[in-house]
This record gives structure tokens, sequence and C-alpha cells, in this order.
């Protein structure tokens, strides 16, 4: 079996997303197919989504995937992954990120005093989307009037709350 080169751009197709179907939706695997050989790319179920079975994409392997049962998996800061859009690349992973810096200066001795940094990126982690609802929640609801109901993936229980709840019982 023909494993995929490590540091080195390849063409892979997509064979299928592996989406859990009960619970979090956030940890899925696109898995991929080099001439004979089968890779799980670990990302974000909402992101492999994005892709389809059959669509041609380019990938570039960091380092080694691991090898579990059987299965080469290559971990989320392991590999690089582009669409092919009309001739271009379009990356698709890592997600896209920008850091934008601001220095404020002492306005007598011009030295600098502090700084701001954003870091703006795609959501990834379930915290990420977690606080994308707080936010918006927070724009359309209140606290007196609820309008979610939300079930624990765990023990199954039921809470109302504007936002995602942790589980007295599960967390």
């Amino acid at each position: 079996m023909q494993s995929v080169p490590v540091l080195k751009d390849v063409q892979v197709e997509v064979e299928r997303i592996v989406v859990p179907r009960v619970g979090v939706r956030w940890q899925g695997c696109l898995m991929v197919r080099y001439e004979s050989s089968r890779l799980c790319l670990l990302m974000p179920a909402s992101i492999a989504r994005w892709l389809a079975p059959g669509e041609k994409l380019v990938l570039k392997l960091l380092r080694e995937p691991d090898h579990v049962d059987g299965i080469d998996i290559a971990e989320r800061d392991s590999f690089l992954l582009w669409r092919l859009w009309e001739g271009e690349r379009i990356q698709v992973w890592p997600p896209w990120r920008k850091e934008v810096r601001l220095v404020r200066s002492d306005p007598v001795r011009g030295k600098p005093v502090y700084e701001y940094v954003i870091v703006a990126r795609e959501a990834v982690f379930e915290e990420d989307y977690q606080e994308i609802v707080a936010l918006e929640q927070y724009h359309y609801a209140s606290k007196e009037e609820i309008v979610a109901i939300w079930k624990c993936p765990i023990c199954g229980k039921y809470f109302q709350s504007n936002v995602q709840p942790s589980c007295p019982e599960d967390g």
C-alpha cells in the first residue's frame, strides 16, 4: 500500500465525511484516498461538511500520520489542505485566521504604553460555537424569556436556557 508522502503536495480524493450521529458534531474526520491508501484527516465535522465525496483536494502532510487499528490518522496540526476552484487553491485547513496588533503610544514621549491584539478566526472548537450562540442569544433573548431547550448528549436530560448549559451530572 502506497502511503501519503510527507512534506509534499499531493492530490487526494474525498472518500467520505465521518460525522458522529449523536453528541459532538465538531469532532469529525475527512476520509481521503491517495492512490491505494486511505487517510483520516481529523477536523471539525462542520468544516468537513464543506466538502463532498469524489471532490479532489491538495494535501500536504507536515509529519507522518498515526497508525491506529489499521487506519492512518492525521491530527489537526499535522496537515494543510486546499480545495481546487477554477484552477486556484483555496485553503480549507487550517481555517482562516488573522492577527492584528494596534500599539498605543504615550502622546508626550512617543513610546509604546500598551497594545491591543485582536485575533479573528473561523470557529473550530465546541467553545467557539457556544460563544457564538451566547452572543446571538444576548441580542435576541432575555433572562425573563427562555427561548431554548437543551438536551445533554450524555444523560439525555433536558434544560431550559438561552445558552447551552453545563449538565450538573455530566459537566
